[in-house]
């Protein structure tokens, strides 16, 4: 009776190895949403070491690494009109090291902090679409509606969301009594007005009684 081998591979906690040459590197644009012309401390690690790390896309500059491969560049935020989050990629490379340390990174990008864009315009007693954007997410948004020094109504729009603290809802120009003259509209994460909060947007805008 003829008999036969067969090889039996057993599997057990085997170990995978990148391919010589791949990239380790690692690229960082810390938060996940920042907003237009706001400093944005790039870092990077798994480089070769003291090595320029070549950085573009969406923002740009150059890098060296120190001792360990890793590097720290300050670059500043690429410009965005969205109140939704425009995304900026970043690509980073090493020049004249290992060609395979090439690396991008992703952020979102909102038009500014506290953004908002105040459909004051139109009929105050009015319902209108609200949309904000770099806002403390998690945290409510309100309106402050001031006129002749007073605070008429301290307005909850409602919370902020997601990274980059984004809202959209449906609310009143003016969600108090529309007194003609010149008012200002206070936007923080406080309940209650204060003229020292920060951060907070303000906005004027005049009330006119329309003669028919």
């Amino acid at each position: 009776m003829k008999r036969s081998l067969v090889v039996v591979l057993a599997v057990s906690g085997m170990a995978v190895t990148a391919p010589a040459g791949a990239s380790a590197a690692a690229l960082d644009l810390g938060p996940a949403c920042t907003y237009s012309g706001a400093p944005m401390p790039v870092s990077g690690s798994g480089f070769t070491p003291n090595m320029t790390v070549m950085l573009s896309g969406s923002a740009s500059g150059t890098a060296t690494t120190d001792a360990t491969g890793s590097f720290r560049a300050p670059l500043v935020a690429p410009a965005s009109s969205s109140l939704t989050g425009r995304t900026a990629t970043v690509r980073a490379a090493e020049v004249g090291g290992n060609p395979a340390n090439t690396t991008t990174a992703k952020v979102k990008v909102v038009k500014d902090l506290l953004a908002t864009n105040a459909p004051i315009q139109g009929r105050p007693s009015g319902v209108t679409r609200w949309r904000f954007a770099g806002f403390q997410p998690g945290r409510p948004i309100y309106g402050h509606y001031r006129r002749g020094g007073r605070t008429l109504r301290n307005y909850r729009f409602g919370v902020a969301k997601g990274p980059c603290g984004t809202l959209s809802v449906r609310a009143r120009r003016v969600p108090a009594t529309s007194r003609p003259g010149h008012w200002t509209l206070q936007l923080d994460q406080r309940s209650s007005y204060h003229r020292t909060t920060e951060p907070r947007r303000t906005i004027t805008f005049t009330i006119v009684r329309r003669v028919r």
